[in-house]
């Protein structure tokens, strides 16, 4: 993202550049068969700048907005979560472990939860873990669940490379699960970093359901309730396809070795503002507007007092069949 990312004001100088080195001008002939006519300049529109929303932490305390950034560091969240039964993995090298403060961490993360609302029982188990691999980090999955933890904390030197393990038995296991990395936990500790030990909170908080906070935007009167009524519900689509097979492979018959994932979301809890979500898998390259159906009649079902609902779902062809399916 960031490597790809550009400023505003030289956004227009580099969208220039890349559109002569790749010819889009009149004249083009591949253009011109195309039956596609370019434009000498661009075209001009007024932009505006938005305000910036007020965020709502719990007891109507306010923060506010500025320049994308705001202080939150001695509220508390608006629906606080539990975090009960919970343990810590401790993966880190042999020159780590002499100069990672685990326990000061563990510590500081412990009452800055309670700080923010939340209930937050002492972790139940530090533990150092010798076989660094997926056979031992899923030994660990396995002890844990016979505990029947809710929540595992993973620290973790900066040079060793567990996340994708750790994601993948965190849906085996159905176990949530977060990844420290040493250097944050040093940085949080020597450094009185409260904001990034924040961040690490504020996700466990949301991880369990909990809600960080709401935003009221400075809208027209009649636009006001979209964010805070409950009868009115928004619900996405997306769908994630693999890459699509060759002219070749098509004649050789190939088949789809990876199906579609359809996935979506909706404001239907009790919150008008939090957005739960799941996903299925589909046939490859299939519109499933079937799935889609009986998706957006489950969330109306369970939601029986909808009074407007919303779809929003991307830009692929099958998109425009899926939103007039639910209509």
């Amino acid at each position: 993202m960031k490597a790809s990312g550009t400023l505003p004001q030289q956004r227009l100088n580099e969208t220039k550049v890349m559109k002569n080195a790749l010819g889009i001008a009149s004249g083009n002939p591949f253009l011109e068969r195309a039956g596609i006519n370019v434009e000498k300049e661009f075209t001009k529109v007024t932009g505006r700048i938005l305000t910036p929303p007020v965020i709502v932490y719990g007891r109507s305390e306010e923060a506010t907005v500025n320049n994308c950034k705001w202080i939150w560091d001695r509220a508390q969240f608006l629906q606080p979560a539990k975090l009960l039964n919970w343990a810590v993995c401790v993966t880190l090298t042999q020159g780590d472990l002499q100069r990672v403060p685990v326990k000061n961490y563990i510590e500081r993360m412990e009452n800055r939860c309670r700080s923010h609302g939340m209930e937050v029982a002492t972790v139940s188990e530090v533990f150092y873990l010798k076989r660094q691999n997926y056979d031992g980090v899923e030994e660990w999955y396995e002890a844990q669940m016979k505990k029947s933890r809710t929540y595992l904390m993973f620290i973790t030197s900066d040079n060793i490379h567990l996340h994708d393990t750790i994601k993948l038995l965190e849906l085996q296991y159905q176990i949530v699960s977060q990844e420290i990395r040493a250097g944050k936990v040093v940085a949080v500790v020597s450094k009185n970093q409260n904001q990034t030990l924040d961040n690490v909170v504020a996700k466990v908080n949301h991880k369990f359901g909990g809600i960080n906070y709401n935003i009221v935007l400075d809208l027209a009167p009649k636009y006001k309730s979209w964010l805070s009524d409950s009868s009115i519900v928004f619900i996405g689509f997306e769908i994630s396809n693999p890459p699509a097979l060759s002219k070749f492979e098509i004649e050789r018959g190939a088949t789809y070795k990876m199906p579609s994932v359809l996935g979506w979301g909706a404001n239907c809890t009790g919150n008008p503002q939090q957005f739960i979500g799941d996903h299925t898998y589909v046939e490859a390259r299939q519109s499933d507007v079937g799935s889609c159906i009986y998706i957006y009649m489950y969330i109306t079902y369970i939601y029986l007092y909808v009074a407007d609902s919303y779809i929003r779902n991307g830009i692929a062809d099958d998109g425009l069949e899926i939103g007039r399916a639910c209509q």
